[in-house]
């Protein structure tokens, strides 16, 4: 039964009082549960060997996975890239499951037998996510996840295939395909509603400092959600047990994210601690926000390093959070306005420099061009970090580090180079 509501009501409020209405499951209808999803992921599984055109595309991705893995440079999108790495990572070179796939793609380069590739296709290891994003793939749909999503973007840099083109699984594979698929999405659903209330309670005991509650929550649901596509009632263990790690990582990593890029010394940190625990103990008690003099003598601190405390400790905001604190007011991302915008002169100015600068690129040797194109972006890709290039380039990150401090030293000892950029800054002063 999907809980999530077509209103504007679809609130941490609203869906933590859905919660109420699914209580969390016995051990044995929780196993009766996985094993439906994983009943449902073995017979897509099966399919995608049996038919002829769907036994095609299982190749291609195969082989491409083989030959050609995903790289982060073929992805607009970098979390479209991380997905499928997280998929698939069993799969890559020195993977667990990389001699399985090596064997599997062999077997389906050859001709369909008369007996299909069940046992091939089990030995490796596919994960639930990872067969219900191929079969979402098959099957064309228009409401595709983040697995389906990742894997057509990939493929649009696969070498054409005239027997792939057009061709689509029959009919009757296609109900069979839709019918395992909406199996899977209905195990894996009842097995999240029924443990939401499990992510209200790890998101409440997390010392967010400031860090808006819905989007622990949300988070926590990312990590929830996760979980189900992974938990194996075989193993022995509860759901909520395993999901528990799946939630608990998943809100932690957020409250990290969400500190700012500057990590500010362990002593500063305990005093901003003891000031969010403060501040939340006041609020409670009082029902409205502290004042500084409040804070200060629960603190045994001065009210002017109260104030500097809180400016420290207030490092981002939601954009979803309301303006002026109403709960019907414009969000502050509706605030946010465009530009400024270069005029056409500037615009003209910084292609002639980009043009300079890619010039000085080409006098580079060709792992230095490659590091420096991928480091900042130049090639209209996002700027990579030194470890996205190592994994992209299968070298070391200090191997990486060297090559860009080189490329460095020679661009900025580029007579005409440094001629170009020093009479720019001239001009902008």
């Amino acid at each position: 039964m999907p809980i999530v509501s077509d209103r504007d009501d679809n609130s941490a409020e609203w869906l933590f009082s859905q919660s109420s209405n699914f209580p969390l499951l016995r051990a044995d209808e929780e196993q009766q549960v996985d094993a439906q999803k994983w009943h449902a992921v073995e017979q897509l599984q099966q399919l995608f060997v049996t038919d002829a055109p769907a036994r095609r595309y299982l190749a291609l991705w195969a082989t491409n996975l083989r030959d050609r893995p995903p790289q982060i440079g073929d992805f607009a999108v970098r979390d479209h890239y991380k997905c499928l790495r997280r998929e698939q990572q069993h799969l890559l070179e020195d993977g667990a499951s990389r001699k399985a796939l090596e064997a599997l793609a062999r077997r389906l380069e050859r001709p369909a037998k008369q007996e299909p590739d069940h046992a091939a296709i089990a030995e490796i290891h596919m994960g639930a996510a990872l067969t219900a994003g191929i079969a979402e793939v098959l099957l064309g749909s228009d409401e595709a996840h983040d697995t389906a999503r990742a894997l057509l973007h990939w493929q649009a840099h696969w070498p054409q295939d005239p027997q792939q083109e057009g061709a689509q699984p029959g009919a009757r594979t296609r109900k069979q395909v839709a019918q395992a698929l909406r199996l899977y999405h209905e195990a894996r659903e009842k097995l999240v509603v029924h443990n939401m209330r499990l992510v209200y309670s790890i998101a409440g005991r997390i010392n967010s400092r400031g860090l808006p509650y819905p989007d622990l929550v949300q988070s926590g649901m990312l990590g929830l959600l996760r979980a189900a596509e992974k938990y194996d009632h075989r193993r022995g263990y509860r759901f909520s047990t395993y999901a528990y790690n799946w939630i608990n990582q998943t809100t932690r990593q957020l409250v990290e994210d969400m500190q700012g890029i500057v990590r500010y010394p362990g002593g500063l940190n305990d005093k901003l601690s003891r000031l969010y625990r403060e501040r939340m103990h006041l609020l409670a008690s009082t029902g409205r926000e502290p004042r500084t003099e409040e804070l200060a003598a629960r603190l045994k601190m001065k009210p002017e390093a109260v104030d500097e405390l809180r400016q420290v400790s207030n490092l981002s905001l939601s954009i979803d959070a309301r303006a002026g604190n109403d709960d019907d007011g414009v969000t502050l991302g509706e605030t946010l306005a465009g530009g400024p915008y270069d005029d056409t002169a500037k615009a003209a100015q910084t292609g002639s420099l980009r043009r300079c600068l890619l010039n000085g690129i080409d006098t580079l040797a060709k792992a230095e061009q490659r590091v420096i194109m991928l480091r900042w972006g130049l090639s209209g890709s996002q700027p990579l970090s030194r470890r996205e290039i190592a994994l992209q380039m299968q070298v070391s990150t200090e191997w990486v580090r060297q090559l860009e401090a080189s490329a460095m030293a020679k661009l900025r000892n580029d007579p005409e180079l440094v001629a170009v950029f020093e009479s720019q800054e001239t001009a902008d002063t």
